[in-house]
């Protein structure tokens, strides 16, 4: 993917796979809170329960 010539593509590739190392490396935690916090099966609160977390991870 280094050699890719579109730029954006590869800053996506590069950001997703820092959010799949993120949620593999942090999965039970994760999904432990967000049974504590009785989040349901809503697929926009997961997404946003996950995106937030990793955005306040440093």
């Amino acid at each position: 993917m280094k050699n890719h010539k579109n730029s954006c593509m590869v800053q996506l590739v590069e950001m997703r796979s820092a959010q799949a190392k993120f949620y593999r490396k942090h999965r039970k935690e994760l999904v432990k809170e967000m049974v504590e916090n009785d989040l349901g099966k809503e697929p926009h609160k997961i997404d946003y329960f996950l995106i937030s977390k990793l955005q306040e991870s440093p």
